[in-house]
């Protein structure tokens, strides 16, 4: 039997000239010592580039990438752990925090 490896394919921001002009003028975005383009974080106010595999895919903004990196989302969006996981390997808390597994 054969497995698959899904592997994710990076993309770039993806802005107009005068949204990358502006962004560029507000410093949110900076250009890498390579010429590469980074984004500044909302949260961490850290740069990154500006790709999928620092910020992800919201195709609602200008460029296509979410305002917070990866690691930001997800501290923001699960400020006490990711509560999810516990239900996958059997393990839930209670409101106290207690670690049970399930029945």
């Amino acid at each position: 039997m054969s497995m698959r490896i899904h592997e994710e394919q990076i993309k770039t921001a993806h802005p107009t000239e005068s949204l990358k002009a502006l962004r560029l003028k507000r410093q949110v975005y900076r250009f890498s010592e390579d010429g590469d383009l980074e984004k500044r974080c909302n949260k961490c106010n850290e740069y990154w580039p500006a790709d999928t595999e620092f910020f992800y895919s919201n195709e609602g903004k200008g460029d296509g990438l979410s305002g917070y990196c990866k690691a930001c989302y997800i501290e923001n969006r699960y400020p006490t752990g990711r509560g999810s996981v516990g239900h996958k390997f059997g393990v839930h808390t209670n409101k106290s925090g207690e670690r049970h597994a399930s029945d």
